[in-house]
């Protein structure tokens, strides 16, 4: 599919409703499209940006992800379907904020479940924004009969491996751009705008590469310990330093693991680190036949925790997901309730 064949500067088919999220980049809204009665997410430039005519290079790493992604339709693992895109003019009261300047906008369809990290504006409010990481991504100590432990880096180096055919990177794979649906097991990336070159124009490499990803896999979804030994700990998102930092965090990852008790998974991620920090894997599969011996080694350990106290501290923080907190997103809360036995509130 050819980029042009999405484009259209109408928003009228979907219809605003709220503001879902923003960041330094961008404002996302839930919206209803209207010829199928399904939600999606409108994204554009966050207006601070616009009303400063700053907005430019956010639209073009937008445009960029547009163009990968219509090149290769439907083959890219864990992308939600884009919709439509277009341009709105500074006459359009779309977003009721008139600019004097006209700016990007896309429309995907909504992702299903949960984001693995909830906004940072909620914690402060009190909501236990890590839930969802600790409990299917770093602790899995129950999970759906359709799962497997420690799926969830491997769907994202899927989704590496596709893009890596057409000469890119995805990086900034943080839990706040990755969704969740607990019982399925589907995994959505919400946000691939931060794509890469894998080689210049002269084929050498780059200085962002693909173990700049491998840091991220480790950073944010590969536990460093045991299991949480109270509720608490579960709703505490981890690794949430707002800048990644390749070489301090690899030392960071690196001495956590080395200290810690020297256990053969520890010890085997502390190398497979170091390695990474030294840029010293030839390719991705390289990197993953290391890296499934350590999610083997990680289940297995997982698999005797489950039958511990740990399982029952999982189960009870567990029950905050059937809080009304959840209920913004599109989490069918008494299906997982059924589903991990849990306790239906009145």
């Amino acid at each position: 599919m050819d980029i042009k064949e999405l484009l259209d500067n109408s928003l009228a088919r979907f219809k605003l409703k709220r503001l879902l999220g923003e960041g330094a980049d961008l404002q996302v809204f839930s919206a209803v499209d209207l010829e199928t009665g399904l939600e999606v997410v409108v994204k554009r430039p966050h207006p601070s940006l616009i009303s400063r005519d700053s907005h430019r290079g956010v639209e073009y790493k937008l445009k960029r992800m547009l163009t990968l992604r219509c090149k290769f339709w439907g083959m890219i693992p864990h992308s939600n379907k884009i919709l439509s895109w277009g341009v709105v003019d500074e006459n359009d009261p779309y977003f009721g904020d008139n600019h004097s300047i006209d700016y990007l906008f896309v429309v995907e369809e909504r992702a299903l479940g949960i984001p693995l990290v909830a906004s940072v504006v909620d914690a402060i409010k009190g909501h236990p924004i890590g839930l969802p990481q600790n409990l299917f991504a770093l602790h899995p100590l129950r999970l759906s009969r359709k799962v497997k432990s420690f799926a969830l880096p491997w769907a994202l180096l899927d989704l590496q491996q596709a893009l890596i055919t057409s000469g890119a990177i995805l990086l900034d794979l943080r839990p706040q751009n990755i969704f969740i649906e607990p019982i399925s097991g589907l995994i959505t990336v919400i946000d691939m705008s931060n794509i890469y070159d894998v080689l210049d124009a002269t084929g050498r490499s780059k200085l962002v590469d693909l173990h700049d990803f491998y840091l991220e896999i480790f950073k944010w979804y590969i536990p460093l310990g045991i299991p949480p030994s109270t509720v608490a700990e579960y709703y505490v998102p981890y690794g949430m330093d707002s800048v990644v930092r390749f070489e301090s965090n690899l030392r960071d990852l690196i001495n956590g693991y080395s200290s810690a008790d020297k256990s053969s998974i520890n010890c085997a991620a502390a190398q497979m680190l170091e390695r990474v920090l030294n840029r010293n894997y030839r390719d991705i599969a390289e990197f993953s036949k290391e890296f499934r011996v350590l999610t083997d080694n990680l289940a297995e350990a997982y698999e005797q925790f489950a039958t511990s106290k740990a399982s029952e501290v999982w189960a009870a923080a567990a029950q905050s997901l059937l809080d009304p907190y959840w209920s913004q997103y599109q989490f069918e809360s008494k299906q997982f309730a059924n589903e991990f036995d849990l306790i239906i509130p009145n």
